[in-house]
């Protein structure tokens, strides 16, 4: 849903603040994940990790620091974006105008569409280049729209929620055992916390699909052995985070599981299979006679 005029302008606002940042002291390298959810629920960059590096990345007519939230996108986009320093008054810094071949207008006529930046949960107050990062950073951008043009055809393209996931409850999981995650919502405007999770919220694991209860609570469990992501959905919503579990059938080997009896111990198990390892059973094969000679007297053989 388009936002209404006054609120358009507030959003324009906000992402001056969102976009543009101060030059910022750079941090020291972290390893990270970033995402970029674009429009009409397209993924431009899976939820990727990596490591940031104290390397400047280039920008038109700057740099922008290796070990932001900018540092970390060019990284993920492997420099796949359009950014350039800016002036408005006295401040100056970089904007964020394409990411993946999806590019917007700068601010100013005709401008219809921003990239809207996540930092572990919560809208940004900061441009992504300013932001330095924290250990396990989460990093989410999306596209966000507050009048119609060419990638906001629609009052249906913004995004009104911004979903949230926990943790599964066990990233390593048996066949047919349940797997539960909590989502929450945003407002994608604000960022503050909804009071209800939009309508049909779906929560996804491969084939396997879960509704969230009252409390937000989903639960899944899966059939068959193999990786799972997890990840939920709704209309007008910037998907939750994706979480991987892992599913083993018994003493399949997989998941770090043993495996059937014989077979190889997988590194790190700590089941039967490990246990027998360590302790040899006592050996009856053929045996090879060797002399034992001792107490020899001089002189003699």
């Amino acid at each position: 849903m388009l936002s209404s005029p006054r609120i358009a302008v507030t959003l324009g606002v906000t992402c001056l603040s969102l976009l543009l940042a101060s030059a910022a002291v750079a941090g020291e390298p972290e390893t990270v994940t970033v995402r970029v959810e674009g429009f009409n629920g397209v993924t431009l960059v899976p939820q990727t990790r990596l490591t940031t590096t104290t390397a400047p990345v280039p920008v038109e007519g700057g740099t922008c620091s290796g070990t932001s939230a900018g540092g970390a996108l060019f990284d993920a986009t492997h420099g796949n974006w359009a950014a350039r320093t800016e002036s408005f008054g006295a401040e100056e810094g970089v904007t964020i105008l394409g990411i993946e071949g999806v590019d917007l207008p700068p601010f100013g006529v005709g401008n219809y569409a921003f990239w809207s930046f996540w930092l572990d949960d919560k809208l940004s107050s900061i441009g992504a280049c300013g932001a330095e990062l924290g250990p396990n950073a989460d990093i989410v951008f999306n596209g966000q729209c507050f009048a119609l043009g060419p990638e906001c055809p629609t009052s249906a393209t913004a995004p009104d929620h911004f979903l949230t996931s926990t943790a599964p409850t066990s990233s390593v999981a048996g066949v047919g055992e349940p797997v539960s995650v909590t989502i929450g919502s945003l407002n994608a405007e604000s960022g503050a916390p909804e009071p209800h999770l939009p309508a049909d919220v779906v929560v996804a694991g491969g084939p396997i699909s879960a509704s969230p209860g009252p409390q937000g609570v989903a639960t899944l469990s899966f059939p068959v052995a193999g990786t799972y992501t997890i990840q939920a959905h709704a209309p007008d919503s910037v998907p939750s985070d994706p979480y991987t579990v892992c599913v083993h059938n018994g003493n399949d080997g997989n998941c770090g599981a043993p495996g059937p009896p014989g077979s190889p111990v997988p590194a790190g198990s700590v089941g039967v299979a490990a246990s027998r390892e360590a302790v040899a059973p006592p050996y009856r094969g053929p045996y090879a006679l060797v002399a034992d000679a001792h107490g020899l007297i001089d002189g003699h053989v």
